[in-house]
C-alpha cells in the first residue's frame, strides 16, 4: 500500500520550493521520489560534480536508518542552498508550515553521511559513486557499460 499523502505537508513544501527559488536562495532541489534521500543526494553531486557532508538523525536500529535513506517517499526534498541564504530559507520554511533543518554541507570530492553520533553511515569518493551509477546495473549483469556522462 503507498504511503498517505499529508496535502497540508506537501502544499507546504511546494511553497517554500517555488518562493525559494524565486528569491534565488535555492541553488539545486532533489527529492526522493526514486532511491530515497541518499540516491537523491548521490544524484545531485554527481550531477553538480561537488561532494557533500551530511549529518542524518540517529535511529534506534539499522534498518529505520536505512529507510530513511532509501525509502522512496514524497513530501520532502533535499536543498542546496548558499551560505549567505540558509537562514532567510529556514525563517521561509517556517513561515510557510514546512519542517525544514540545517543537515550539512557542499563541498569536495566525496560522498560522505554521518549519523547523530557522527559515525560514518556512507563515506565513497565522488568518483566511486559516479562510476556505480554509470555501469552499476550494466556490469552487475555482465554488459558493456554506458558511456561516460558529459
Amino acid at each position: 500500500m503507498p504511503p498517505s499523502v499529508n496535502w497540508e505537508h506537501e502544499r507546504a513544501l511546494q511553497r517554500t520550493l517555488v518562493a525559494g527559488c524565486q528569491r534565488g536562495f535555492i541553488e539545486a532541489a532533489h527529492d526522493p521520489a526514486e532511491g530515497g534521500l541518499a540516491v537523491a543526494l548521490a544524484e545531485m553531486a554527481i550531477d553538480g560534480g561537488v561532494g557533500f557532508d551530511v549529518n542524518v538523525p540517529a535511529y534506534p536500529d539499522a534498518s529505520s536508518r536505512e529507510l530513511l535513506l532509501f525509502g522512496e517517499t514524497h513530501g520532502c526534498a533535499w536543498v542546496a542552498v548558499s551560505g549567505e541564504h540558509l537562514a532567510d530559507l529556514l525563517a521561509m520554511a517556517q513561515e510557510q508550515g514546512c519542517q525544514a533543518r540545517h543537515a550539512g554541507s557542499i563541498g569536495g570530492q566525496a560522498i560522505r553521511v554521518t549519523d547523530a553520533q557522527q559515525k560514518a553511515v556512507l563515506d565513497m569518493p565522488l568518483s566511486d559513486a559516479r562510476a556505480a551509477w554509470e555501469g552499476g546495473f550494466t556490469d552487475a549483469i555482465g554488459l558493456p557499460s554506458n558511456p561516460p556522462r558529459p
